[in-house]
Order: structure tokens, then sequence, then C-alpha cells
């Protein structure tokens, strides 16, 4: 068996979704399926490395370009031979195009929930043309699922595929690996080290009350923002304004993430919605303690399997107090034993879905 998973950009910076994309194309062939990843925008970056000669590109520049991508797309899908396309792009004219092929069953990644009843119509409209598209979904959690179920799709055409972590790149570290980044970011070997990793999308991941948790906390408490988005200026500047501006170090995105992880003392999600939270998994499979601001989406439950501490309400104050308390060491280190984290390696991850690739296929 044949899979093409089909990625907006070769490009660590535009989100999660490609990176599971990418693991999960570099996990299945020990599985017995054959597995490419097609990059629709951009020239080749990082992640083709990583996937050894299993890396195509339309090399389109914008959307703008769609219409010679219909044709690039479809030419490939034809020739290639993929009996199954996986989508992760949420593009719609990438959906028309497989939906078009025949003989190729067609899934999609619900990466995210579909937009709600009152969004944008445009947004809503595109949904319902992707989801028309599937012959099955994968939603990352059971919340997302749900969500997907309340918006029309079918019940028996989605099921839940959890993310995964590589537990041979995120794993504890040394003291040494500890002060050598606390170097690196200019920060005092006794201070305490809060930690957010993810797109600085301060709408979706609640950036502000990361800084704000900065602002509440005693002059020893650093925060370490890593990643990129559209809020870095506003954000910076927030940290200016609140007078914390050396207290918080922006480091941009840090592709691999494992090099983030061992210099904090804590872990912090403020997330007012995430579907999943990968990044939970990373810091938990580091030795990480996390805290976590409640939100919808499926985070929450991943948060609990992983001993997370998670906050009644989204009090910067109630937060500030937990966090104090687990990085001097008085919550305990809450640390995720080996064996809580194998349900999710990779490799576990991508003998489910080749055993229910098998099962679409057939049906």
């Amino acid at each position: 068996m044949k899979v093409l998973h089909i990625c907006q950009r070769d490009d660590p910076a535009t989100g999660g979704a490609a990176r599971v994309a990418v693991e999960l194309a570099k996990s299945l062939p020990r599985h017995g399926v054959g597995a490419d990843c097609v990059f629709v925008y951009g020239k080749p970056g990082p992640f083709s490395e990583e996937l050894a000669g299993h890396a195509l590109h339309l090399r389109l520049n914008s959307s703008r370009d769609a219409w010679h991508g219909v044709h690039r797309l479809r030419q490939l899908i034809i020739r290639g031979g993929w009996e199954i396309v996986h989508h992760h792009d949420g593009l719609i004219w990438t959906h028309g195009v497989s939906g078009r092929c025949r003989d190729v069953t067609v899934v999609g990644h619900g990466h995210l929930s579909p937009p709600p009843p009152s969004g944008r119509w445009r947004i809503r409209l595109a949904h319902r043309i992707q989801a028309a598209r599937y012959d099955h979904l994968f939603a990352v959690s059971e919340e997302t699922r749900a969500d997907w179920i309340a918006q029309g799709f079918p019940a028996e055409k989605a099921s839940v595929l959890a993310n995964g972590v590589d537990l041979s790149r995120f794993a504890p570290s040394s003291a040494g690996a500890r002060e050598n980044l606390r170097k690196q970011w200019n920060v005092p070997v006794d201070s305490k080290v809060l930690g957010f990793v993810g797109r600085l999308d301060s709408g979706m991941k609640g950036c502000p009350e990361f800084v704000e948790l900065i602002a509440r906390l005693p002059e020893r408490f650093f925060g370490i923002m890593a990643g990129e988005g559209p809020d870095r200026t506003s954000l910076e500047y927030q940290a200016r304004s609140l007078g914390i501006g050396h207290r918080i170090h922006f480091t941009g995105l840090v592709d691999p993430a494992q090099e983030v992880y061992p210099g904090l003392d804590v872990f912090v999600m403020t997330s007012r919605y995430e579907p999943f939270g990968l990044v939970l998994l990373e810091a938990a499979a580091s030795g990480i303690p996390i805290a976590i601001l409640p939100g919808s989406g499926g985070a929450v439950s991943l948060g609990r399997k992983l001993g997370a501490i998670i906050l009644s309400d989204r009090s910067i104050d109630s937060l500030a107090g937990v966090v104090g308390r687990i990085a001097c060491g008085d919550e305990g280190q809450r640390r995720v034993c080996e064996e809580a984290l194998r349900p999710f390696s990779w490799d576990r991850v991508a003998a489910t879905l080749a055993s229910r690739y098998e099962m679409i296929f057939r049906r």
C-alpha cells in the first residue's frame, strides 16, 4: 500500500500539522506502508532532509498559483500510483484534485475542530467542501472528533488518532545541558525558568497570559518563549511595558524543539484552544513538570494522562502560585514514567494508522 501525505509548506514554522505528517511518513514503512509527503507551496526545507528521498514539492509561490497546481498535483497522484491520499493541508483546491482521482481513497486529518456555525461563511464553506471529499477522518482527540460529528460529519467515518512523540529525541537531559542552555539565554544559574513552546498566536495560544505570568512572579523567575508567529512584536512590547523585557527571552523558532526543554523548570500551557497539545508530550518525555490553564480542545484530557497540574480557571494569580510551588519542588516533580508515554510513540501511532488504512481501503 502507498500513501501520499499532502502538506502546505516544508517549514516547521507553519505549525504542527506538517510535523505530524512527516513523522507518520517516516514511521509507516516499518508497518508495510510506503509513504511520501508532497509540499504544495515553497521550496524544499528542513523536512526534506528528514524524509530522505520521500519528499516532493509542487513549488507553487502562493494560492494565486492554484490553477497551475491543480494540473501538477493531479499528474503527480496519477503517475505516483498512491492508493490513499492523506490531507493535512486544509486547502480547497487540493481536496478538489484528490476527490476527482479515480481509485484513490481520500482521508483527512482533523488537526483542528471545524469552524463554528457563527464563523465566517467562506471558512465554513471551505470546511464543507473538504469534509465532503473524505472517505475517513482521523481526529487528533475525542474532543476534536466530537466537534466534527456535531458539524454533521458521519460518526462511522471518523476515528481518533492521537499524535505521538519521538522518545529517542525527547528524554530527560543532564545538568550540563541545562546549564549550557541557560548560558545561551543569559539566565542566571540560580533562577527559575518557565517555558512556552509554540506558535506566537495570542488568540489561540494565550501568549499574553504567559507574559503576564512572568510579571506576577518574583524577579528570579524568567520566561522562555520558543516559536514564531504573527504576535511576536506585540508580545515583546507587552513584556517591555510590564517592565519584564529582561526576564523574557524570545528564541524564535527552535527546530528541533528538544533543544528547549532541558533548560526549563516548568512547562506552561496557556492555550485558549488546543486540539491535542503535541508540546505536552514533548515536555513530559523530557522530564519537565507541566502546568495548564484550562481551555477548549483535547489538551486538558492529555494533560491529565501526563500528570500535569490543571488549573480550575484561567486566573493568572492562581497559575503564578502553582507554578512557583512546582518550580521550587513543593508540588513534586510530576514527571511521567516512560511506560505512560510508550502508547504515544510515533511507531505505535503509525502501526495503528497502518491497520486503519487497511480497513478503510478494503472497505
